[in-house]
C-alpha cells in the first residue's frame, strides 16, 4: 500500500508502535544488557522511553550498558519530539516536502498547525530542542563532575538526564532518579527549567520568540497567555501545598533545599518523573494532588502528556460560564471556540474512561498486589502511565524500579497501553479505532434529564 493511501492517524500511531518494536529487538542484543532481558521487559522499556513516561521494569543506572543507555536515548529524543516531527526534519534536509499523508500526519500531532508551515515548524523544533539540552547538558555536566565524577562520565550523565528532562521522559542515569542531588539547587532548578521549557509546547516558545525576542507582534496569542499563567499556578500551588504539608518537617534539609525540593516535586509530576524524594514519603492528600497534577499534564504541541492544561482550563470556563447563564466563556477579551470546548470535553471524558477502565482491570489482574500494598499505588502507577509520568511508589520486590515491575505479564500489557493512548492522545487513538461516519439522517430530541 502507497503511503499516500494510509490514514494519517494510522501512520501516527503505526509509526510509534514500529518505533517501539525496533527499540524493544535492539533492547535484547546481548551488548545492551547485563544479563538476562525479557522479551516483555524490553518490550515495556522501549515503550516507557518512546511514550516518554519513565516507568521502568530494570534499573537504567545499572542493567543496560553504556549502548544499551544510547538506544533508550535516542527512543526517548524520538519520542519526545514526536517520531513525525524526526521525518520531517529528515526531509527538510534532503530538500524533499514529502507526501501530503506525511504533512497530515505531522499535523495531527501538532493541530493548531496549518500545512504549509509543517516544515519551518518543523526546524525551529529542532533548533529549539538543541537549544534547551545544549544548555542544560552544560550545567548539568558542571554540577555532576564538581560532585566527583570523571569529566567524561559527567559529561555522559549530564546529557542523559538533560534529554529526559526536557523530553519529559523521566529516565535517569542514576538507581535513586536524582534523590542524590536534593541538596544539588544548580541540578535541581536546571532539571525544572527543562521540564517545564519542554511542556509548555513548542508553539508557545515561537510565540514567546516573535512577541519578546523578535518584537514582530505586539502581543501574545491567547492560547500562550493561559498556558503561560496555568502553568505559573498549577506550579505555585504545588511548591507551596508540598512546601507547608510535607517538607516543613524534614529538618535535615536547609530551608534552601526544601524550597527547590517542593518545586522540583511539583514541577516533575506534569509529567516529567523524576523524583528527588520518594512517594510514599508524601501524605495521601499530596499524594492526591500529584496525581491530579499527573492527570492534567502540560501543554499542547510539547513534549509533555495528560489531558493538558488548556484542556482541563477551558472546561472550567465553559462550566462557569454555564453556572453563569452564559453560552460561551470569554478570556482576555476572547471566546473561546466552540469546537475546542467540545473537544475538551471528549478528552477529558475519554482520558477519565481509560484511567477508570485500566485501573479496573488491573486491580482484577493484580488482586494480590492490591491487598499488599493498597489500592492508591496502583492508581497511581496507572494515572502515571497515563499522563506519560514515571513516578512511582516503587517495587516491593526490587526498590530501585517501578511498581509495575511487580505485575503479571497481561497487567505490564495494560500499562503499555495505557502509556501509548497518552503518548499518542486518547482522541487520537479513539479515532483510529473507530472510524468516523457520516450519519445519513437526523432525529428529533428526546426527552433526556440530567442532575
Amino acid at each position: 500500500m502507497s503511503i499516500q493511501r494510509v490514514h494519517p492517524l494510522k501512520l501516527l500511531i503505526g509509526g510509534y508502535v514500529l518505533v517501539i518494536l525496533v527499540g524493544a529487538v535492539l533492547l535484547l542484543l546481548p551488548w545492551m544488557r547485563t544479563g538476562p532481558l525479557h522479551p516483555l521487559d524490553a518490550l515495556f522499556t522501549a515503550a516507557s522511553a518512546v511514550c516518554v513516561t519513565g516507568l521502568i521494569v530494570k534499573d537504567t543506572a545499572t542493567f543496560f550498558t553504556p549502548l544499551g543507555k544510547a538506544v533508550i536515548l535516542l527512543l526517548i529524543q524520538i519520542g519526545g519530539l514526536g517520531y513525525m516531527t524526526f521525518a520531517t526534519i529528515l526531509l527538510f534536509f534532503l530538500k524533499s516536502r514529502g507526501s501530503l499523508t506525511l504533512r497530515m500526519t505531522m499535523a495531527e500531532s501538532f493541530p493548531e498547525l496549518t500545512l504549509g508551515r509543517i516544515f519551518v515548524f518543523a526546524k525551529r523544533v529542532l533548533m529549539l530542542t538543541l537549544f534547551f539540552e545544549g544548555i542544560g547538558w552544560l550545567f548539568l555536566s558542571f554540577d555532576f563532575w564538581k560532585s566527583g565524577m570523571a569529566l567524561g562520565t559527567a559529561m555522559g550523565r549530564g546529557l542523559f538526564v538533560a534529554i529526559s528532562a526536557f523530553c519529559n521522559a523521566g529516565f535517569a542515569p542514576f538507581s535513586d532518579s536524582l534523590s542524590s542531588f536534593r541538596v544539588h539547587p544548580l541540578v535541581i532548578l536546571t532539571v525544572v527549567v527543562l521540564i517545564v521549557a519542554g511542556g509548555l509546547g513548542f508553539v508557545v516558545h515561537e510565540d514567546l520568540y516573535f512577541t519578546w525576542y523578535r518584537k514582530t507582534k505586539r502581543k501574545l496569542y491567547l492560547h500562550s497567555r493561559v498556558v503561560l499563567m496555568v502553568s505559573a499556578f498549577l506550579i505555585g500551588l504545588g511548591t507551596l501545598w508540598l512546601l507547608g504539608v510535607d517538607l516543613a518537617s524534614m529538618e535535615q534539609l536547609r530551608l534552601l533545599d526544601r524550597v527547590t525540593n517542593a518545586l522540583f516535586m511539583s514541577v516533575t509530576p506534569r509529567t516529567a518523573g523524576f523524583n528527588t524524594l520518594p512517594i510514599s514519603s508524601f501524605s495521601t492528600a499530596s499524594v492526591l494532588l500529584l496525581i491530579v497534577f499527573m492527570m492534567i499534564g502540560g501543554s499542547p504541541g510539547g513534549t509533555a502528556g495528560g489531558l493538558k492544561t488548556t484542556t482541563i482550563t477551558g472546561l472550567y470556563l465553559w462550566a462557569i460560564s454555564l453556572v453563569k447563564g452564559k453560552t460561551r466563556p470569554h478570556v482576555g477579551g476572547y471566546s473561546l471556540p466552540q469546537e475546542a470546548l467540545h473537544r475538551a470535553l471528549v478528552i477529558t471524558v475519554l482520558g477519565g474512561t481509560t484511567v477508570l477502565f485500566a485501573t479496573f482491570l488491573l486491580s482484577l489482574t493484580e488482586a494480590t498486589l492490591v491487598q499488599t500494598s493498597g489500592f492508591l499505588p496502583l492508581l497511581f502507577e496507572v494515572v502515571s502511565a497515563f499522563g506519560t509520568v514515571g513516578l512511582s511508589f516503587g517495587s516491593l520486590i526490587q526498590p530501585t524500579v517501578s511498581l509495575v515491575h511487580d505485575f503479571s505479564a497481561f497487567g505490564k500489557g495494560i500499562i503499555i497501553l495505557t502509556m501509548l493512548v497518552g503518548r499518542v492522545g486518547v482522541l487520537s487513538f479513539t479515532a483510529f479505532l473507530i472510524q468516523r461516519k457520516r450519519e445519513p439522517i437526523s432525529y428529533i430530541e428526546g426527552r433526556f434529564i440530567v442532575g
